[in-house]
């Protein structure tokens, strides 16, 4: 169903970094009117699920394809993932860590807040939930839920090519489920297996893809990943929040349906899709730099000057931080796990 280049694939990844952006510049714009809107974030946070689906299927196909060349997994993996997901982060957090830039400056006056030498150190290594420091920027809190998942997900792989029907992926909500209250009981502060039922859907839709039930119309999957969006938005917008279950039963909406669509065809939609997917792990950390830099720096510009500015950085960032860092990192990632790995005969 998913090839190397899925253009729904891309299409999902370029939605997830809109709504987030989307979020976060309706936040500078208006953070105290927003900010304290309980549906005010929600729209960010449902893009992070959507990265979340969208990861653990991808790195299931990518797997698989090394799976059939390599005889190793676990080690290649992590040095794959280890190139991919640091040097743009940690970049950033060297910039944030000499420069004293606010993690936290949304609504808030005040000048730089630098950052502890423990929360340098947690933000480096992506661990910021371990010891609840305060993340360098705010995209950074949804990094190290998918670094703990990076630990399990070759594990689920192999029990996904073990056990290949759906429903076996099913039964692992269970001790997901109980894994997830049982944390909130016992450390409440903490929200390490909260979104570990954000990444089964991927596994569920892995499954599904080898034998799609529907073939729905490719023009009606950006509209299913948007109402899924607005339903999910909802329950906020109401004064009504139920909890981690409803994050995972919207993560499940979407890792059901995307093996169901056929394919984008359509030239322009797969092109911007392309392009944003390819480079929406740089647009989702560094758009904060563009905000900042459109909205709050140049406050006093006017605001025609201020949304150039905004969209010029947005642009720009993202592209430097691929090719200078992300793209070549990807590239030594691919060369060390081909050294560490074993090749089939």
């Amino acid at each position: 169903m998913f090839g190397a280049d899925s253009p729904n694939l891309d299409c999902l990844r370029a939605l997830a970094v809109a709504f987030v952006v989307f979020d976060h510049l309706v936040l500078t714009l208006h953070p105290r009117i927003y900010g304290l809107n309980p549906a005010g974030r929600a729209l960010g946070n449902y893009g992070v699920l959507i990265f979340f689906v969208h990861t653990s299927l991808v790195l299931m196909l990518s797997m698989q394809r090394s799976s059939a060349r390599e005889n190793r997994l676990f080690l290649p993996f992590y040095v794959r993932r280890f190139f991919r997901i640091y040097p743009v982060a940690d970049a950033c957090v060297f910039v944030i860590a000499v420069s004293a830039f606010s993690p936290d400056w949304w609504g808030t006056p005040a000048g730089p807040i630098g950052l502890t030498r423990m929360e340098i150190w947690s933000n480096l290594l992506l661990a910021m939930n371990v010891n609840g420091s305060r993340s360098a920027l705010s995209p950074f809190w949804s990094l190290p839920f998918e670094v703990d998942m990076y630990l399990l997900l070759p594990l689920l792989y192999l029990f996904a090519t073990r056990f290949r029907r759906p429903s076996f992926t099913f039964a692992l909500y269970v001790p997901f489920g109980l894994l997830a209250v049982a944390q909130k009981a016992i450390f409440p502060q903490s929200d390490i297996a909260q979104y570990t039922g954000c990444f089964l859907p991927g596994i569920l839709a892995y499954h599904l893809s080898f034998r799609p039930r529907f073939q729905w119309p490719a023009w009606a999957w950006p509209l299913t990943v948007t109402a899924c969006g607005l339903a999910f938005v909802l329950p906020s917008a109401l004064h009504f929040w139920p909890g981690f279950l409803y994050q995972w039963l919207t993560s499940l909406a979407i890792g059901l349906t995307v093996p169901q669509f056929r394919q984008l065809d359509r030239g322009i939609v797969r092109v911007v899709a392309h392009t944003v997917a390819k480079y929406s792990y740089g647009i989702y950390i560094t758009h904060v730099f563009a905000l900042y830099l459109g909205f709050v720096k140049l406050a006093h510009y006017t605001l025609v000057f201020r949304w150039a500015a905004f969209l010029a950085a947005l642009a720009v960032l993202p592209y430097l931080a691929y090719e200078m860092i992300e793209r070549p990192g990807i590239i030594l990632g691919k060369k060390i796990a081909a050294k560490v790995s074993l090749p089939k005969a």
